[in-house]
């Protein structure tokens, strides 16, 4: 019993990390196949719509109106792709609530739990429509000094943003 409920756990987990958006450009490439059509937004909000060919330690190339470009990862904020989750993935992590759930009442909740759970996680996930985040920039430290001059005073504000 301690074994399948190890076993839930870890699916579980591991289904709800593929969730989350790639954090570097290695992989990008599991997340999107080449020929699917991805938006590129970059550090200065502007997006960029192209067929999806390759990408490198540096950059990501994309087909844009026929013509190829590459966009250099420095430069992007956020990737997206047409279309939800994958069906599997709201499949495990249904059957993992499921499972665990009924599992305090015995093996056959646990795997009727299971069942229930994962045909509603499935259900879910083939509701999903419009875009999903498969990349984005880990986040960029950055200083902001403001001078200050408030009734005859002089002060200088100092951020840390991270």
């Amino acid at each position: 019993m301690r074994t399948g409920l190890l076993l839930v756990c870890t699916v579980f987990v591991a289904s709800a990390a593929w969730a989350q958006p790639a954090s570097s450009p290695g992989a990008l490439s599991t997340r999107v196949k080449t020929g699917d059509t991805v938006y590129v937004l970059d550090t200065m909000s502007r997006e960029v719509t192209g067929v999806f060919g390759r990408v490198s330690d540096t950059a990501i190339s994309l087909t844009v109106d026929g013509a190829e470009r590459e966009i250099p990862f420095s430069e992007v904020r956020r990737v997206t792709r047409r279309g939800g989750d994958p069906l599997w993935n709201g499949v495990l992590i249904g059957a993992g609530v499921g499972a665990l759930g009924g599992s305090l009442q015995g093996a056959r909740m646990a795997l009727t739990g299971a069942a229930l759970y994962g045909a509603l996680g499935a259900f879910i996930d083939s509701q999903k429509r419009g875009r999903v985040v498969v990349y984005s920039a880990p986040g960029r430290a950055s200083l902001r000094v403001v001078p200050m001059f408030v009734g005859g005073r002089r002060a200088i504000q100092v951020a840390l943003l991270f």
